[in-house]
């Protein structure tokens, strides 16, 4: 009777999720850390750890996707125990300059933003694409502040809410968005010396807790992805200014991946950067929060983002700082090649959103005489 009542057990088991998944390269098996899955919702449903594994996923959560910048995604309809990325590195043109003169690099960027959120009582999912620019100094300035966040040239955004109805924002009105997170880094570094005599291969390195950074080099690009709540106790922050402003957060993943082109020099920096993904998930319990949504409970928080640098100019200092001060916008939102295509679900979305724009805008428009 103990055995057959185990048997029962496990098949209900089975049924409601599926074995954990690793995720790795496809030519060296290299285990992929930072990679997103998202469900049959396009919700960011788990991201895969330093040993390339990701949370079990419910079986309702099928077909979902798996997403790691530098690879072409893989669609999975049912689950599996090792799932191989294919790569799609696409480098950029070198970018010359002037290096007497030009101080400080200004990067037009294309990003993604996928942004989730639940209460006890709903789901939204919001999908948005922008037009950004950062201003990166080459080297420390005089009188130069580098601001890091990027500045918004143009946008478009659409909304899923828990009912399957949809909304879309005007481009001009403020929306709920977390794109400050996705920071420029001014770094320079060379290659990890454990890894600057080989073709390819892989590293760690280890933070207070846990693993802190994984490197990959292979013969198109070097990625850097770097946990940084590794130094943190229970892999947790609360960052006490949220606090302060009534905006607690418990932030318990915030991964970064940054791909480089090979270089040749070993050497690397802003202007070598072919892409660079951000994933943030926090559970938010600050009063502003609950005001905000309507809620008495708890507020889980995913967000991950997509940067791809598709221009750049090189200025001087005095040029950057007058341009900063400049309002600048762009008409049209530019997808670059290195960008995959859309999982089916925010694809769906996007049609939808489209669709609405189209008919409120034939709303608008005043009748033929």
């Amino acid at each position: 009777m103990h055995r057959f009542i185990s048997i029962i057990i496990s098949a209900l088991a089975a049924l409601g999720t599926a074995a954990q998944t690793v995720v790795v390269d496809s030519e060296d098996d290299g285990v992929i850390a930072g990679a997103s899955i998202f469900s049959a919702s396009g919700a960011v449903a788990g991201i895969s750890g330093s040993d390339g594994r990701v949370p079990e996923q419910a079986i309702k959560s099928f077909p979902v996707t798996v997403r790691s910048l530098g690879y072409e995604p893989v669609t999975l309809t049912v689950p599996t125990d090792t799932v191989r990325l294919r790569s799609s590195f696409i480098s950029l043109p070198e970018v010359a300059v002037n290096e007497k003169t030009r101080d400080v690099l200004r990067q037009v960027s294309y990003v993604r933003e996928y942004l989730g959120i639940t209460t006890g009582t709903d789901t939204t999912m919001i999908f948005a694409e922008y037009m950004v620019d950062y201003f990166i100094p080459r080297h420390k300035l005089k009188k130069y502040k580098f601001h890091d966040t990027p500045t918004v040239l143009c946008r478009r955004n659409y909304e899923r809410f828990g009912n399957d109805s949809i909304g879309v924002n005007d481009p001009d009105a403020e929306a709920l968005s977390f794109l400050q997170f996705a920071t420029a880094d001014s770094a320079r570094f060379d290659e990890i010396e454990s890894l600057r005599n080989l073709a390819a291969g892989n590293d760690t390195v280890m933070g207070k807790y846990n693993v802190k950074r994984i490197i990959r080099k292979t013969d198109k690009g070097y990625y850097i992805t770097h946990d940084l709540l590794a130094d943190d106790k229970d892999h947790t922050l609360s960052p006490w200014i949220f606090k302060m402003l009534g905006l607690t957060m418990d932030m318990t993943d915030v991964l970064s991946t940054a791909g480089y082109n090979r270089n040749g020099t070993g050497r690397y920096g802003p202007e070598d950067m072919a892409f660079m993904s951000q994933t943030i998930r926090a559970t938010a319990r600050g009063k502003w929060f609950k005001k905000w949504l309507k809620t008495k409970d708890p507020i889980e928080i995913s967000a991950y983002y997509e940067v791809y640098p598709i221009d750049y100019e090189y200025l001087t200092a005095e040029e950057s700082k007058a341009m900063e001060k400049e309002t600048r916008y762009i008409d049209h939102i530019t997808v670059p090649p290195t960008a995959p295509a859309l999982d089916s679900a925010t694809a769906a979305l996007v049609a939808r959103g489209e669709a609405l724009k189209a008919s409120m805008k034939g709303e608008n428009e005043p009748a033929a005489d």
